[in-house]
This record gives C-alpha cells, sequence and structure tokens, in this order.
C-alpha cells in the first residue's frame, strides 16, 4: 500500500476512522513502515469538523469511507490543499460521487480490501475509477464469478469462542480464500468489481448480514406474540450505501412500535429500522 501511494516520512496521515476496523489500524501499520506521522481524529465525525481540523493538521493522506465522502460532497466542502490523495475504502463508491469529490478537489484512490488479508488488496489511480492489484496479492475468478485470492497477507484462521475454549477454522482451500464479491479480472492486473453474492450488504462502511436481522426480527415476533407479517428490506441509500426499512402487514391487534423498539435494542446502530411501511392486508 506505501509503495502504490508512494508514502514515506514526510506524510502526514489523519486518520479518522475507528481503530477496530481493519481500515484505521492499517493507518498505523502504514505509518511504521513509512516514518509517516499520525494525527487521530478525536472528536465525533462531521465534515465541518474535519475541515476545520484538516487546515491546521495540514494532513497529506486520509482513508475515508464512502458515507463520510458523502458527506463532504452534499457540503460543498473542497479538499485541502495539503492532501495528495484520499483512499475510499469499506463499500462502493457511487461514480457521481466520485465525479463531483473530483471536482472539489479530492485526490480520491478507491480501493477494495478485507479484514481478512489486513487491508487493502486493490487500489485505483488519480481520478481513474478501475482498481489495479497491489503486489503482495495473487487473484483469480472462480466459476460462479466469486473473486479468489491468495496473499501472504491472509488470515491464518478464523477463531470463534466457544463454551470451553476456541474453535479455529481455515476458509482457505490451498492457499486461496474464495470471497462472495463478483468480479471481473483484467489481464493488466485491473480488477472491476461488480457486487456481492449472497445476503449481505453495506451500510455505512460495514458488512451486515440479512439473514442474522431477519433471525433477530423472528425472535423479536415470538417473544412479542406479534402476529403479522413483517418483512425486512434492505433499501439503496446514496449516503450510506443502504438502509433498513419494515415492511408490516396491516395489523389492529399488535403493537408495531415496540416490535421496532425491541429490535433496535438487539442490533448495531446502522443496523436499525429507519422507516416502517404499513401494507394493507
Amino acid at each position: 500500500a506505501n509503495a502504490h501511494i508512494e508514502s514515506n516520512h514526510t506524510d502526514v496521515w489523519y486518520n479518522a476512522l475507528p481503530h477496530f476496523h481493519v481500515g484505521g489500524l492499517s493507518i498505523y501499520a502504514r505509518a511504521h513502515l513509512s516514518g509517516a506521522k499520525v494525527v487521530e481524529s478525536t472528536e465525533k465525525w462531521s465534515a465541518e469538523t474535519f475541515i476545520d481540523h484538516a487546515s491546521y493538521i495540514e494532513p497529506s493522506l486520509v482513508s475515508l469511507v464512502p458515507a463520510q465522502i458523502y458527506d463532504l460532497v452534499m457540503g460543498g466542502h473542497r479538499a485541502p490543499p495539503s492532501l495528495r490523495a484520499v483512499i475510499v475504502g469499506g463499500g462502493a463508491l457511487p461514480h457521481t460521487h466520485f465525479i463531483d469529490a473530483c471536482n472539489l478537489g479530492w485526490p480520491l484512490l478507491q480501493s477494495y480490501g478485507l479484514t481478512e488479508c489486513a487491508s487493502q488488496v486493490a487500489t485505483g489511480t488519480r481520478l481513474e475509477s478501475s482498481l489495479k492489484l497491489l503486489g503482495h496479492v495473487d487473484a483469480k475468478i472462480d466459476k460462479s464469478g466469486c473473486l479468489m485470492l491468495k496473499s501472504p497477507a491472509l488470515l491464518t484462521c478464523y477463531a470463534t469462542p466457544t463454551k470451553k475454549n476456541m474453535k479455529f477454522t481455515d476458509p482457505k482451500v490451498d492457499g486461496w480464500l474464495t470471497r462472495e464479491d463478483i468480479a471481473e479480472l483484467h489481464g493488466d492486473g485491473h480488477l472491476k468489481m461488480l457486487g456481492r453474492k449472497g445476503d449481505f450488504i453495506k451500510i455505512g462502511g460495514e458488512s451486515v448480514s440479512m439473514p442474522r436481522l431477519e433471525n433477530v426480527l423472528e425472535t423479536v415476533k415470538r417473544r412479542r406474540q406479534y402476529n403479522g407479517d413483517l418483512a425486512l428490506v434492505a433499501v439503496p441509500d446514496q449516503r450510506l450505501g443502504h438502509v433498513i426499512h419494515l415492511a408490516a402487514e396491516e395489523n389492529t391487534h399488535s403493537d408495531l412500535r415496540i416490535v421496532v423498539r425491541d429490535f433496535d435494542a438487539h442490533v448495531l446502530p446502522f443496523e436499525r429500522i429507519r422507516q416502517v411501511h404499513v401494507l394493507p392486508y
């Protein structure tokens, strides 16, 4: 990653991502190797605060998720003149937002990465939306169109807590990790991401399992003895990628508000129901 963006000891990273995600944690790894300085954001994210702090921090490098780019574009904020690269990860950035941000002077480098490969796998170049595989990664496409990766940066295994100890599972086969991502691989080492297979969506850069949310909803329904039909819907959203809505059968015998409240209490904040649609039976 450092080689791709030509980072060295003269760079200043402004970290506006959480440490508990590989996108934020990897900034420190890159800086350790390059000798770059890291200045960490200590306040809750807002486009205005980010721009204000950047004016005196004068960062040369930042890493952001699409929702943060959306906020900067919607606020009409121009890029700080000190910035030479903005790595965008954690989900696909709509092309219109990419163009709008570039027109505001943001030097965006779109990227594709995953926790299992210690962050970046492929990264774009300035003013281009295509992704170039980084030097430590080999890739191929399986028969169903899913992306397969091989790299010394790949995980050793998954560790899952059990009642007595830990269960260790290696998802790789002959060193290859198969992803749920559908992609095209071009001969010049460029990757084109087409979407995700299965039931995972992205909300604000976070991977969300729709079957898991549906299990939570069914548990709440049983607990509250709600007898109407309910369905969770992943609705496309310009800022966050997707948001969760609830479609409900018109039912005067049960309190839908209690079901929504209980569901929201058992999921992460970004997974909460944003809107309810009550439909006639």
